[in-house]
């Protein structure tokens, strides 16, 4: 834990837990000479902080309920010799998501220079903050989404901002309270790198009308708001947004596909439209510099991909829209929230505008910048930044699945992604957040005993929860520590983990297999979530797994065996003589196994340990000729493929386990070129009707490495790089990765004399090369 000097938190009195509020605190801050001008802020929901008017961060990174981790500005370089105005604007949600935590809001803020306090939320006067009502956010409107909070809409008069330099509106300021103390922590994190990334293109303007609709598409965020979802009711909302926006119909369209021009603006007149396309599928805070002649009302609609040559706002489920009312004046709009897109639609429906510019102020991970990678093959490379972008937009503060939709930490995601930073960075700290942040609370509200929650830091007060999801957080401590040697980490886990364990046994049958187990059963996206019940197969060869892992990590002898008696069970049962089935129902007191026979399934049986390449050889040759990206099913077409998540991955790792090496690559081309092509960053599905966005599947980076380069291990607790002989399926290639602030470099050229590859090691580090034959 971790201590201000003298700053509490604070809120407008009675507000707390009012929800979708956004709150302005301003303080004059006067520059010192004798020592680094430092600002420490946390706050709840979120916020986003000016100095001078000119943006300077956004915060806090998440954690655990009841835990607030606190970020450290140093303003020195940014303050004027005068006066200087810090404003920060806080929204406190106050209601369950996936995102953020449903919690009172708050703001606690110090600035400092050296020993000195200059500003302190909780003091009066010129040494506090004095805090603004903005009412240009408008509060009562519908969610963003089932798993986000509410969307944005804002009315605006040019003179609104002011406050942000300095400008007094004393009919606007609220008398504060104080709040309970917070318990505080360090960021733990790196700060996000936010640079301001324009479109490539102006793909069409075009010409536009309002209609009527009668089947109006209605998000379960809008019908089911209630206990279980907070938000505004649709009788309560000041506008319908996602109604509004169906009623724009498109009559008359404009191809211009232009490179979007850095240095002239654009005309928008009523009832007219302009998309833009950006390079890649990106993350970020949508940005607007605007000049209005007259009264005027935008849309700004998004998304990843285009859905029969235009936006979808709603192809995600979720509602992709932004809108603004605007008085005459210029403007410099952003919203105070991260969106994903690649395609941009902004809409003039009254009035008129002229748009100086348009970009998106990008939030992702800084810290990969210190990697790099390229070779002679165009798609690799194709593929390889499409995981890079991927991982930079899921890998903020904690591993999410997606940046869009949820902006949720998931675990089973989280195992995937958790490589890659280890690989792309050379350390673990978003991963120790994210672990963390399932230890801190003394129990998870609304879940059973011994239960961990599928996302987190979440409110699940619906009661969902995934049991087979949980197992994936001991696989995950397992090979943390094998990346850290974090012993502390692990043992803090014992008593998670061994509540985990308590909580299957009441769902173990008469053959020591988990059966009938309550929540939502999840395999894969594929048919394997349809054969669930009663016995799960590849959920037992999870549960043999975690048993196992979890032994090795606190020497406990009876998980192991544990851990061997479901293993032999499963074969004996799920195993009928040439491929894993699904499951198994009870009928009339017995297990009647089923018929039921999916691909993923196999890849589960290889991947837990339950089959091994040397007594289920044929099994895995038939996988081997038979699926994958490069083969048809043909005679196995009774047997259910495989998706993205997890399927494919798991397939992809199996190759590599037994020396596919060359075909790990290739199948890396079938899968994943198509995505890079498209959209530039990598998807949850096969296909682009969901998330195209999703931060496991950034672990193409890590086969590249290992199976394209040779890379076995990075030992970084034992100064050992290990690499194991590839066949070299490029004439070139080079790879830079961050290792104790030293670099691994590897550069493989060819010439006439045949291939050659460079290793050059960080200092104190050992070079092993395994010569591996099946």
């Amino acid at each position: 834990m971790i201590k201000l000097n003298i700053a509490q938190p604070i809120w407008p009195k009675g507000r707390s837990t009012e929800k979708n509020l956004l709150i302005g605190f301003g303080a004059d801050i006067m520059k010192e000479d004798s020592a680094p001008t430092i600002l420490h802020i946390t706050a709840s929901s979120i916020y986003r902080i000016y100095l001078n008017g000119n943006y300077i961060g956004f915060g806090p990174a998440r954690s655990a309920h009841d835990y607030y981790r606190i970020d450290e500005y140093n303003l020195t370089d940014k303050l004027n010799n005068s006066h200087n105005r810090l404003a920060i604007e806080v929204v406190g949600y106050n209601v369950n998501s996936y995102y953020t935590l449903d919690q009172e809001s708050f703001l606690l803020a110090e600035v400092t220079c050296g020993n000195k306090i200059l500003n302190a939320t909780g003091l009066k006067g010129n040494e506090g903050f004095e805090a603004l009502e903005l009412p240009y956010k408008i509060q009562k409107v519908q969610r963003y989404s089932f798993q986000r909070p509410f969307v944005e809409a804002y009315q605006y008069n040019s003179n609104d901002v002011l406050w942000r330099t300095g400008q007094f509106f004393p009919n606007r300021i609220l008398s504060c309270e104080i709040l309970e103390e917070k318990n505080l922590l360090e960021r733990g994190v790196s700060y996000p790198a936010l640079e301001n990334t324009y479109p490539r293109y102006i793909i069409q303007k075009e010409h536009i009308r309002i209609k009527e609709v009668t089947n109006l598409w209605k998000d379960r965020s809008l019908l089911h708001i209630g206990e279980t979802l907070k938000g505004y009711t649709e009788d309560e909302l000041s506008l319908h947004l996602s109604d509004d926006i169906q009623k724009i119909e498109t009559i008359e369209t404009d191809s211009i596909y232009t490179k979007y021009p850095m240095d002239q603006g654009l005309n928008l007149l009523e009832n007219t439209a302009v998309m833009y396309a950006f390079e890649n599928n990106i993350t970020g805070f949508i940005g607007l510099k605007i000049k209005c002649s007259n009264k005027t009302k935008l849309y700004i609609v998004f998304d990843e991909v285009l859905s029969q040559g235009d936006i979808d706002f709603k192809r995600l489920e979720c509602v992709n829209v932004i809108q603004y009312g605007l008085e005459e004046g210029e403007y410099q709009l952003e919203t105070i929230e991260p969106y994903t897109m690649k395609y941009m639609k902004i809409i003039v429906v009254e009035g008129d505008c002229f748009i100086e510019s348009v970009y998106i102020r990008e939030l992702k991970n800084p810290d990969t910048n210190l990697a790099f990678f390229h070779c002679n093959n165009d798609a690799i490379n194709q593929i390889y930044q499409a995981g890079l972008h991927t991982f930079m937009q899921n890998a903020v503060d904690i591993y999410m699945d997606c940046p869009s939709r949820e902006r949720a930490g998931w675990l089973c995601d989280s195992y995937f992604t958790s490589r890659v930073e280890y690989d792309l960075t050379g350390n673990s700290k978003i991963e120790n957040n994210f672990i963390e942040n399932y230890l801190l609370p003394e129990t998870f509200d609304y879940l059973p005993k011994g239960m961990l929650p599928m996302c987190y830091p979440a409110d699940h007060y619906d009661s969902v929860f995934i049991p087979n999801w949980s197992l994936w957080f001991v696989l995950e401590l397992y090979e943390f520590y094998q990346r850290t040697n974090d012993k502390q980490m692990v043992e803090r886990s014992k008593v998670r983990v061994y509540q985990l364990f308590e909580y299957f046994q009441k769902y173990e049958n008469e053959y020591g297999l988990l059966e009938q187990l309550d929540g939502w059963i999840f395999v894969e996206w594929s048919k394997c979530n349809d054969f669930i019940q009663d016995v799960n197969y590849p959920t037992n060869m999870l549960y043999s797994y975690a048993l196992k892992v979890a032994g090795k990590l606190y020497q406990d002898n009876g998980l192991i065996e544990k851990s061997e008696n479901i293993k032999k069970v499963i074969l004996e049962q799920g195993f009928n003589g040439n491929f894993f089935i699904d499951n198994a129902i009870r009928l009339n007191g017995r297990l009647e196994l089923t018929n039921n026979i999916t691909e993923t399934t196999q890849y589960y049986a290889f991947y837990f340990d339950i089959a091994t390449i040397e007594k289920n050889y044929e099994l895995w040759n038939i996988l081997l000729q038979n699926f994958g990206p490069l083969n048809k099913v043909g005679t196995y077409s009774y047997i259910h493929p495989s998706n993205a998540f997890i399927g494919n991955y798991l397939r992809l790792e199996l190759l590599s386990k037994f020396y596919e090496r060359d075909r790990v690559i290739k199948e890396i081309e079938g899968y994943f070129l198509g995505m890079a092509v498209k959209v530039g960053t990598l998807w949850e599905h096969n296909e682009p009707y969901a998330s195209c966005n999703h931060g496991f599947a950034s672990h193409v980076i890590r086969c590249i490495h290992r199976d394209a380069v040779g890379i076995s291990r990075i030992d970084k607790i034992g100064k050992v790089i290990e690499m194991h002989p590839v066949n070299q399926l490029f004439t070139s290639l080079d790879l830079i990765l961050p290792i104790d602030g030293e670099q691994l470099k590897i550069h493989i050229s060819s010439d006439e004399k045949g291939v050659h590859r460079e290793v050059i090691v960080p200092k104190g580090y050992e070079l092993l090369v395994k010569n591996i034959s099946i």
